[in-house]
């Protein structure tokens, strides 16, 4: 059966989509385990000192203005494809993302970040960000 020139443009599209997609998906697993290696960290050392402070509560809270305008999705962009400058943003961004989930996860009863559940005061580090939401 030939296809059309319609139907090739179409299943040409579809494989482009599905290659988009894929490299998107990456870029989102490798930003997920390098916040989540973060915020296991910064638990511990939290927990070793005590927990979070009312500053450092405060200081998270003035994130949300800079993260909302934060260079439009410059989190989702891939680092080779960036400037030496917005990649020093980016890590920036992506820094005070994880500091804010791991200040949030002192709060009672933990706190959940993209389906992963952190409670800082957790009984030992290896129920630092253990289990589901």
């Amino acid at each position: 059966m030939n296809k059309t020139k319609k139907q090739l443009r179409e299943e040409e599209q579809h494989e482009k989509s599905k290659q988009h997609y894929a490299a998107l998906k990456a870029m989102q697993d490798a930003l997920r385990a390098r916040l989540f290696g973060w915020v296991r960290e910064d638990i511990e050392g939290f927990r070793q000192t005590g927990g979070p402070t009312a500053y450092d509560l405060q200081m998270v809270c003035t994130y949300s203005t800079d993260l909302a305008y934060s260079e439009g999705g410059l989190v989702q962009e891939r680092d080779e494809d960036l400037s030496v400058e917005d990649r020093e943003r980016k890590a920036k961004i992506e820094r005070k993302i994880a500091r804010t989930v791991v200040v949030f996860s002192f709060l009672p009863g933990g706190y959940t970040f993209h389906g992963e559940h952190f409670d800082g005061w957790a009984a030992t580090k290896q129920e630092v960000g253990i289990g589901q939401a």
